[in-house]
């Protein structure tokens, strides 16, 4: 009887350790499309005062933040199963902005 409440505790805490999990990559899937699209900005910003070289740094940036970005997106859809990860964090961070 010990072992069966032992071993149903443990799946419990288990669950709720994987379930947070999810939750907070997913926020910081949140906050790295959020970066990317204020590295993009900068770029367009140098870009348009002429700062070619700078503009090329800002982009090499963007592209390791958009890299990370699909690397966190893959993690979320193989091991927790979330459909679309990365249209749903933009979706939400549009939704935040109205409010």
């Amino acid at each position: 009887m010990k072992r069966i409440i032992i071993i149903m505790l443990g799946l419990a805490f288990t669950t709720g350790a994987m379930a947070q999990t999810k939750k907070a990559e997913e926020k910081d899937l949140k906050k790295t499309i959020e970066a990317k699209k204020d590295e993009k900005k900068e770029v367009g910003d140098d870009l348009k005062h002429l700062k070619v070289g700078q503009a090329v740094e800002d982009r090499k940036d963007v592209r390791a933040i958009r890299k990370n970005e699909h690397r966190k997106a893959k993690h979320l859809k193989k091991a927790h199963g979330v459909k679309n990860p990365v249209h749903k964090a933009e979706r939400e961070i549009r939704e935040e902005k109205k409010n």
